[in-house]
């Protein structure tokens, strides 16, 4: 099954930052840690959209109900 397109979008730090309600410095940190997968475009990084629903689901675990 091929990614939507808002799916595969890329984001900047600071627009990761507000999703997890974190600053941009932590989500740079989780970048270099390995935490948070993303690219580097020339100096700057850009993080998929999944990687972001991956860091979200990881942190609340599956949704009981």
């Amino acid at each position: 099954m091929l990614p939507t397109v808002a799916q595969s979008r890329l984001l900047t730090p600071g627009e990761v930052a507000e999703i997890l309600r974190v600053s941009e410095e932590t989500v740079l940190r989780m970048l270099r840690a390995g935490e948070l997968r993303g690219i580097k475009v020339g100096r700057q990084w850009r993080i998929p959209f999944l990687s972001v629903q991956q860091i979200v689901g990881e942190t609340h675990g599956p949704e009981q109900g």
